[in-house]
């Protein structure tokens, strides 16, 4: 029995004849599995701003960090499809998803503001081990953690947290290390530097160090 694609959905999905869901990867999947997925994916939704083309590879070539994680290549009846993201840490120091899209002539580049967490379980689920390690490095380089000791704490017996620490912005931020693998970069307290207070010289003894009293 053949089952019909009668309509194409986002992110390479298509919804079969019967109510059910075809994923990009061939799994099918209920319309309520589906719609869960949508529901996720507008909690998670980022705002997406349009890029030049040379923008878009200038800010990959400057990265400090870039990889790719995902690459959609789709033949639609002789017109090629093409969609491409990357996730990338700029020499600022600011987490970058970029993506693209190229259909029949037409092309689309977007950049959008991501956070640490998402973008390091991003690389780590998408990417490869190289480029998850690659992550971590960069970060402690950039942002100058690699000597440092850090703290250690075991919240039970199966879990280690190594938590560095530095100044970004104002803040203290940590980097954080669970089992030894690259867990979050996230910002903590505003950083506060108190005012010096000076001891203050009495008006009459400041005009009684320049008399010749005896």
């Amino acid at each position: 029995m053949s089952v019909k694609i009668i309509e194409s959905l986002d992110y390479g999905m298509s919804l079969l004849e019967d109510g059910r869901v075809v994923k990009s990867d061939g799994t099918v999947i209920s319309i309520a599995e589906y719609q869960k997925m949508q529901e996720n994916a507008q909690r998670n939704k980022l705002d997406w701003t349009d890029v030049e083309v040379d923008e878009f590879f200038a800010m990959i070539d400057s990265a400090v960090f870039a990889t790719k994680t995902y690459a959609e290549v789709v033949d639609m009846g002789g017109i090629t499809q093409s969609k491409y993201g990357f996730a990338i840490v700029t020499e600022d120091g600011e987490p970058i998803y970029l993506r693209s899209n190229e259909f029949s002539g037409s092309e689309k580049f977007e950049m959008a503001i991501a956070t640490f967490s998402k973008l390091i379980y991003n690389v780590s689920k998408n990417s490869s081990e190289e480029a998850s390690d690659t992550l971590a490095i960069e970060l402690e380089e950039l942002f100058g953690t690699t000597e440092q000791l850090g703290s250690e704490f075991s919240p039970d017996s199966e879990n280690t947290f190594l938590i560095k620490k530095f100044i970004k912005d104002g803040y203290v931020w940590s980097i954080v290390f669970k089992n030894g693998v690259l867990s979050n970069v996230k910002q903590g307290e505003k950083l506060h530097q108190e005012m010096e207070v000076g001891v203050k010289t009495s008006k009459v003894q400041g005009r009684l160090d320049n008399m010749n009293l005896v």
